[in-house]
């Protein structure tokens, strides 16, 4: 006796209708996955198939609607998570981790963007890896060198110099070309070492060791202009009471804004009277302006340097005594006055002489000075002592 296959029972479209209700409630309790998407979608297909039975087309839509907002959540939470890896990332495989997680988060946000900036840094960590192992072998080869040439003859040593420049050693050729001082073309071979040290310093972004470079190489090609641009490079970067070098001395940061920097030079310039004679003065008729605007300015800067140091309209004003100040100048070295002096107090302590400020004193023939403690000395001193030193100040470009 044969045995009767089990007969199928169709669910009317009822059935399906309300499980498919249930199956889209369920589906809202699921954690927020690829399969929840996958089910919300695969659920709205089902409504569609029942075309328009009761409320199955707005229940399709609806179901369309959370697939795309749990796709966005899980996008969310991809690109949340993304950001957590890419600010503890120091590594090839933290980056590329980072990229994959942004990636999943296409279209969110700036996803596209940072997965494109982790891969870069990637890359660029790898080049470094690659450009690491290749300097150190290029200063083994160097290290070596200089052992087996240290006691030669000059020529030879100067060979060995060019060796390492051709090989890129810039460091370790510069060391032997300064030594050999003007023997053949060492100088200018020296100041070409320098200029090439200069430019893998910028790509490094040390910026301060950059402008040391092109200021050792000179005048050599465009050496001058990239130590100004290294410059500027470090002035937007610090702050206030940070230091940079300019015409070979260091400067202290009093005042940034956008596009200037107000400095101080950091050491004084030596002891020197603020005016010849004992005459009544102001600072527009002062020795020490011509000074500080001619013989400083042209002796102490490159000319790149100077066509960066900005000119500046400077009031000055009577003294508390009511001294005069005079008319207002327009400087490019300048002194602080008085009232400058006083709102930058907290930035000039620890100088190691009382210096003259532009400011006058309690007559016309005297000026204010600062203590070494940055207190201002209103009173001030008879213009021709030369018991104060200077601390010159300008306003640099930094745009």
């Amino acid at each position: 006796m044969k045995k009767e296959k089990p007969k199928v029972v169709e669910k009317d479209t009822d059935q399906i209708y309300e499980e498919l209700i249930n199956l889209m409630q369920s589906t809202q309790c699921m954690t927020i996955t690829a399969s929840k998407v996958e089910m919300y979608k695969n659920i709205a297909d089902q409504f569609a198939e029942l075309k328009n039975f009761q409320e199955s087309e707005a229940y399709a839509e609806k179901c369309r609607q959370l697939a795309q907002e749990t796709e966005k959540e899980l996008k969310k939470l991809a690109y949340e998570k993304a950001q957590i890896i890419m600010d503890k990332a120091r590594s090839v495989y933290e980056y590329k981790a980072a990229a994959e997680e942004f990636k999943k988060a296409s279209g969110y946000n700036n996803a596209d963007i940072l997965a494109a900036q982790c891969e870069d840094l990637c890359a660029k960590i790898e080049n470094k890896s690659i450009k690491k192992s290749l300097t150190q072998k290029i200063s083994i080869i160097a290290g070596i060198l200089i052992l087996i040439l240290i006691s030669v003859l000059p020529f030879s040593r100067y060979y060995a110099a060019n060796t390492l420049l051709f090989l890129r050693a810039y460091p370790a050729a510069a060391k032997i070309y300064d030594k050999l001082g003007d023997y053949k073309a060492s100088e200018a071979k020296w100041k070409k070492s320098q200029y090439m040290i200069g430019q893998n310093l910028y790509k490094e972004e040390d910026y301060k060791g950059a402008a040391k470079a092109f200021s050792s190489a000179e005048a050599y090609k465009d050496s001058e202009e990239k130590e100004v641009f290294m410059i500027k490079r470090i002035l937007q970067k610090e702050e206030p009471g940070d230091t940079v070098m300019i015409g070979g001395y260091n400067w202290i940061i009093l005042n940034k804004s956008e596009d200037k920097a107000l400095l101080i030079k950091k050491v004084a310039l030596e002891k020197r009277a603020y005016n010849i004679n004992a005459a009544a003065i102001t600072w527009e008729n002062s020795t020490l302006r011509q000074f500080l605007n001619n013989d400083f300015l042209l002796q102490t800067f490159t000319e790149s340097e100077r066509n960066n140091i900005l000119q500046s309209n400077n009031e000055n004003s009577k003294s508390v005594y009511g001294t005069d100040g005079g008319n207002n100048t327009l400087d490019s070295i300048f002194l602080l006055s008085a009232m400058e002096a006083n709102e930058y107090q907290n930035l000039l302590k620890g100088f190691k002489n009382s210096s003259w400020l532009r400011s006058p004193g309690y007559s016309q023939n005297s000026a204010a000075f600062m203590t070494e403690k940055g207190t201002v000395m209103d009173y001030g001193y008879m213009v021709t002592s030369e018991e104060f030193t200077v601390h010159p100040v300008l306003w640099f470009n930094i745009k």
